[in-house]
């Protein structure tokens, strides 16, 4: 339903599903020792629900070495709703990071 990119190469980093509980969020992190390989890292997996707030957010780095970029609840939640009123999923550029921002 929705894909978040890095802004700099619109690479895509986290890809939006419907879901019967809210939005879920499937991420792919690099690994830190991978040394630039694109082959190496971690995906993530979160539920975005009704109870978590606008403002819930975790950093997200791109495979290509941009970044860091962070991506909020509010974002996911903006996504959906394009997606829940046009049918067409959307691709959302991610915004810079703000350190005291992240918990």
């Amino acid at each position: 339903m929705g894909e978040l990119v890095c802004p700099a190469c619109e690479n895509v980093m986290a890809r939006l599903f419907d879901d019967p509980e809210g939005i879920a969020v499937l991420a792919w992190i690099p690994a830190p020792s991978a040394h630039g390989s694109r082959r190496m890292g971690w995906g993530f997996y979160t539920l975005i629900d009704a109870s978590m707030p606008d403002d819930e957010n975790a950093p997200l780095q791109c495979w290509r070495g941009h970044g860091p970029w962070v991506v909020t609840a509010r974002d996911c939640r903006a996504s959906a709703a394009v997606y829940r009123r046009t049918g067409r999923k959307k691709r959302r550029p991610l915004s810079p990071i703000d350190p005291a921002a992240v918990r």
